[in-house]
């Protein structure tokens, strides 16, 4: 947000486009596995492709081919612009109602087959209906241990290395073997029939070592085309990380304030501990790394983890919750996968010749006290039923029809549409006018997310909107707050952090937003130099004033 002694809006917009050209592209197919297996009845079914080239509408048939037995094929005239991923699949319709099944984890187009279209005439690669067949292909991979092996995360005749992946459902694993005595000790190999993947299908790998050690690969996966007569994988190294291993040492902060009030957490009588491959397992403790509450610092545990290690390799772990008296532990689950540190080898060094990296403090599962009610607070709902209807489009009726709300914050969750909800959940007319409110102020809890989810239902139905689609606000002063007016059918999820909007009222600079506890404003004076300084007293609030004349040109919105 830019301001000066006007307010300006500055926006960029850069685009390409490109205009819609019709082509015909051929989509082929090899049926002969279903024919075979009895998948696809030749002359009782057909195949077809579907896909967004026409909105997954009325499919392209495909026919035999006339010179490759067990091909079908066929050509749709496609008119999407010139640049676009056009995704599709196979579908067998007539005797039986078979879509093909390809790995979504692999096919990363929500699992569809995908192209980009040229805009030119085109035929589509030859794939094989849900990437079956019957035959086997020579699959060659070989790693390069050394790295892990000077870093003392393998070692050469106790640990083994194995591949592991999606042509044997990450199932027994293919141990690879090294020649000790050639010139080339930590290279590892193997050649393996694989019996899943067809030509032309895209494989999914990782390798593996277990003994002394155990370790898998960091994400994401190897992704390698298995092609007509087999493949060789072009000679890696483990985990992608070919570097000379370094000393390293890893600083990790974890701050469990927001816990506490939550109840998942309680200082006299449970640990924190960092798990992972690489902190000597994900299991329970022993294994990971023990961090300790930092006496100068309430609510964050530290520790320094210390080790040789390859820059350039990933280090996942997670941080959790151990209650040792009952053996059970908490995972983080809101951290979109496992946290990772990386060294690059140019970090700042210790005395004792460590590459340091300080990482945190964050908070136990990105949850911070701004996410969570620290007080019990009371909510007060309303809703403005002007002109309201049902999904079914019947209309409102304030003498005799009832008005509800329904949300996860009550103390069983949601509870079940069809009737009357529990205390506190029927709302009741504000004599004169066409506004509801709650009966009474709901009380959420202490430790309960500021944001709430939820829905009106007139006679206890759930006939707001379509299933799912809900109202989310936050609430964003402690102890008591009323909810803005929301308008029945009119769906409202307001942003996590709260918009802000600026506005020259006579000599100021008035700063605008939606605030919530724990946000606070920040501002500077320049894009391209100095750094952003918190606003005094704006945490909690939702407005600041400046003057004209000196007031920074810049302001922003922050949620620790």
């Amino acid at each position: 947000m830019n301001t000066a002694n006007s307010i300006r809006l500055i926006g960029l917009l850069l685009a390409t486009s490109f205009a819609a050209t019709a082509a015909p592209i051929k989509f082929r197919v090899n049926m002969e596995y279903q024919i075979s297996s009895g998948g696809f009845t030749v002359g009782s079914d057909t195949v077809e492709a579907k896909g967004s080239f026409n909105g997954w509408g009325a499919g392209v048939a495909l026919s035999p081919s006339a010179s490759d037995a067990g091909i079908y094929e066929g050509t749709y005239d496609v008119t999407d612009p010139v640049g676009t991923t056009i995704q599709f699949k196979f579908h067998i319709y007539g005797s039986r109602d078979t879509w093909e099944g390809i790995q979504g984890y692999i096919y990363t187009n929500g699992g569809n087959r995908a192209f980009v279209y040229s805009g030119v005439a085109d035929s589509t690669m030859l794939v094989h209906f849900a990437d079956q067949w019957g035959g086997t292909l020579p699959m060659t991979v070989s790693v390069d241990m050394g790295p892990q092996t000077l870093a003392g995360n393998f070692t050469p005749g106790t640990d083994t290395v194995e591949l592991k992946g999606s042509f044997n459902g990450w199932g027994g694993g293919m141990a690879l073997t090294n020649d000790s005595g050639s010139a080339t000790p930590n290279i590892y190999s193997g050649t393996f029939d694989a019996t899943g993947p067809a030509p032309n299908s895209l494989i999914a790998y990782k390798f593996h070592f277990y003994g002394g050690h155990d370790k898998w690969e960091s994400d994401p996966n190897r992704l390698m085309m298995m092609l007509s007569n087999g493949v060789t994988a072009p000679l890696t190294c483990f985990d992608r990380a070919c570097a000379v291993p370094v000393k390293v040492a890893a600083y990790l902060q974890v701050n469990m304030n927001a816990q506490v009030p939550m109840g998942t957490f309680d200082y006299g009588t449970n640990e924190v501990w960092a798990r992972g491959d690489s902190f000597g397992g994900w299991g329970n403790p022993p294994q990971g790394l023990q961090l300790f509450q930092d006496s100068a610092r309430p609510g964050i545990y530290t520790n320094t983890w210390t080790a040789l290690q390859v820059p350039g390799a990933p280090i996942q772990f997670k941080f959790t919750i151990w209650n040792p008296t009952a053996g059970s532990t908490k995972w983080e689950d809101n951290i979109g996968g496992n946290r990772t540190v990386v060294w690059s080898g140019t970090e700042p060094v210790d005395a004792a010749g460590n590459h340091v990296q300080n990482y945190g403090p964050v908070y136990f599962d990105n949850v911070s006290p701004s996410d969570i009610l620290m007080t019990d607070t009371y909510v007060t709902f309303r809703v403005d039923m002007a002109n309201a209807m049902t999904m079914g489009g019947t209309p409102f009726d304030p003498v005799n029809d009832t008005l509800w709300v329904n949300g996860e914050f009550f103390p069983n969750g949601w509870w079940t549409w069809g009737g009357s909800g529990p205390a506190g959940s029927a709302l009741t007319n504000d004599p004169g006018t066409s506004i509801y409110y709650s009966m009474e102020p709901y009380l959420v809890p202490k430790g309960h997310s500021v944001a709430l989810t939820y829905k009106y239902g007139i006679n206890g139905a759930d006939n707001e909107a379509a299933s799912g689609n809900n109202h989310i606000r936050y609430i964003r002063l402690l102890g008591n707050y009323t909810m803005p007016l929301d308008k029945f059918g009119s769906m409202v999820r307001e942003e996590v952090v709260g918009s802000a909007t600026a506005a020259r009222s006579g000599n100021q600079i008035v700063v605008s937003w939606n605030g919530r506890p724990g946000v606070h404003l920040q501002s500077r004076a320049s894009l391209t130099s100095g750094s952003w300084t918190d606003v005094a007293g704006t945490e909690g609030a939702s407005s600041a004033s400046f003057p004209v004349s000196g007031a920074p040109s810049y302001f922003r919105l922050i949620k620790p």
